[in-house]
């Protein structure tokens, strides 16, 4: 061996063995340097976790799914903070306090705060997912419905032969025909839960078609229950081709449901696969023009008849006999009610079944100007108080109900944002989602309901799967609360003599007590017919008028005759006309 190779093996060796000494007395020598990077090291991926945290949190109210790798780095992070927390509070370098030449404490201190170091910027790098959450694949839903074929043997007998039907290998392409309100729309429904118990399909997407077919729409429903990809942006027929290369690609059995369809659809314009190369996509339509089922070449053809009448049969009867039944307990005409002392007992009342597991849809009906609205705002307020919800959200429905309007005042009240050009569907399933996926306890508020509501087309959950959304509907119509099949109903009477008189003093002032003007007053108080709206609205209109003005108002609220508005007392009118 030479001299110059004999010295390059001798200045390795002195190099491999001098720098691990070396690192040992940097240790040493800058432990206090090394906790204080880790501290600001530490503190850049604490703001980092903070930004990923609303990420999360904004990811969760949209109903989205949170990524696997985001919640495993969360984990990591406050791993990290755990095993480095005594080192960045100083409660380690403390202990030299009373032995500043403790030289091995300062040396584990040192190694300690260069190695965790390491790991804080290890993490930090590892932030490097580019989505938090990502959309929630579909659920299945039991049906809301509130009507149900318990007992109709006619109904039931459809329900069977369409289910034999989809068990058909050679049937592809099902028709239900029958009159409007006859039931097809809750028939496919009952068809669908069967097929999801029974696990006859992989997938299921159900389209409104209605009178004026909207193709882009139709395929944004069945895209969305298939989560499926579809550019908005996009022509119709480039849509088409790609939701139907979508829906063949996999080779799942689907089962798409077309509801209410008025002429025959042409399924290459949406892309509804239909043909020799459709082997696992099964098709029910439903129609009240049994031409249609011809020319859809539907292979099986099912009649949904109206219920049988004659006096053999107790179907209709039955259900006849259910209907009085339910008016009957809902009655509420100002005889009926003139017991009543107070709001206090109803009030209470809502807030002990608001308290009840069992219960999770409560409906208050009464007149309009009542006091419904009044009574859900101070319920409101009680069970916040009192904390028995985690989210509260209130929807005005209105007599005609826009279903993208109620959508998003419960999404703004819950922190869900809505895509203006997403579809109602699709909003629809993304505000259920939002609703049970986190599985906080939830009270939703439908204010002014005057028909049944359709909550799977609004995106609201209540069957089964249900157990932490509870809900309050207000409405002047009786009928309403068992159509929504509403566990507890309280109506709200009218207010009691002494009660109006008392609210009407308030409303109108302390002028009312002078003797000479006191019996007008009273005159004018009954005839707002124990009305809160009506009340308040005439007495703040006479507040510190002349006997004159008075007895004017008393002469119209007699002669007023308003039209006949369902759910509205004629003394609303005359007081607002008053005002």
């Amino acid at each position: 061996m030479d001299m110059n190779t004999l010295t390059s093996v001798v200045g390795n060796l002195l190099v491999y063995s001098i720098e691990p000494i070396r690192q040992q007395f940097v240790y040493l020598i800058n432990y206090k340097e090394n906790i204080e990077r880790l501290v600001v090291e530490f503190e850049k991926l604490r703001d980092e976790r903070t930004v990923v945290q609303l990420l999360v949190d904004d990811a969760k109210r949209n109903a989205r799914v949170v990524a696997p790798q985001v919640v495993k780095w969360l984990a990591k992070v406050d791993q990290v903070e755990k095993a480095s927390e005594d080192l960045r509070n100083r409660r380690g370098p403390r202990r030299l306090n009373g032995d500043p030449l403790n030289l091995k404490l300062r040396y584990s201190l040192g190694k300690k705060a260069s190695k965790m170091t390491q790991e804080v910027i290890n993490v930090l790098q590892e932030r490097n997912f580019k989505e938090v959450g990502y959309p929630a694949p579909p659920k299945d839903y039991a049906s809301t419905s509130t009507t149900g074929f318990s007992g109709l043997t006619s109904r039931i007998q459809v329900v069977e032969g369409i289910m034999q039907a989809l068990k058909d290998e050679d049937i592809n392409m099902i028709g239900i025909c029958g009159a409007g309100g006859m039931g097809k729309t809750k028939m496919v429904e009952e068809v669908m839960v069967r097929a999801k118990a029974e696990k006859l399909f992989e997938q299921y997407a159900m389209a409104v078609v209605s009178q004026t077919p909207d193709e882009r729409a139709i395929q944004d429903r069945i895209a969305d229950e298939l989560s499926l990809p579809l550019d908005r942006k996009e022509s119709v027929a480039g849509r088409a081709d790609k939701l139907r290369e979508c829906i063949l690609m996999d080779g799942k059995k689907i089962l798409v449901i077309l509801d209410s369809i008025w002429e025959k659809l042409d399924f290459d314009k949406v892309g509804l696969p239909l043909g020799p190369d459709n082997k696992s996509c099964k098709f029910i339509l439903t129609t009240r023009n049994e031409d249609v089922c011809v020319q859809m070449n539907c292979q099986k053809k099912f009649t949904i008849s109206y219920l049988p009448t004659s006096p053999t049969s107790n179907e209709a009867s039955d259900r006849a006999q259910d209907i009085i039944q339910l008016r009957q307990e809902g009655n509420y005409n100002r005889e009926a009610s003139s017991g009543s002392t107070s709001r206090i007992s109803v009030r209470e009342d809502i807030m002990q079944a608001l308290g009840k597991d069992e219960i999770n849809m409560i409906g208050i009906c009464g007149a309009g100007g009542i006091g419904k609205t009044k009574m859900v705002e101070e319920v409101t307020k009680r069970a916040k108080a009192e904390k028995l919800f985690e989210e509260f959200a209130i929807a005005v429905v209105s007599q005609t109900p826009d279903e993208r309007a109620i959508q998003g005042q419960i999404a703004d009240k819950l922190g869900l944002s809505f895509d203006d050009k997403e579809s109602v569907a699709g909003r629809a399933d993304r505000l259920r989602q939002r609703m049970m996926m986190e599985g906080k306890k939830i009270l939703v508020i439908l204010d002014d309901i005057w028909e049944k509501l359709d909550f799977n087309k609004v995106g609201l959950p209540l069957g089964p799967e249900n157990k932490t959304c509870k809900f309050i509907i207000t409405t002047r119509n009786e009928d309403v609360c068992p159509q929504m099949n509403c566990q507890k109903k309280f109506t709200i009477s009218y207010l009691p003599k002494e009660e109006a008189w008392k609210l009407f003093r308030e409303s109108a002032g302390n002028l009312v007590d002078d003797p000479r003007l006191r019996p007008i007053a009273e005159a004018v108080a009954d005839e707002c017919g124990g009305l809160p709206l009506a009340i308040i609205i005439v007495g703040r209109a006479l507040e510190n008028k002349g006997r004159i003005v008075w007895e004017h108002a008393l002469q119209q609220l007699k002669k007023y005759a308003p039209g006949n508005i369902t759910g509205m007392h004629k003394h609303v009118f005359s007081s607002i006309e008053l005002s």
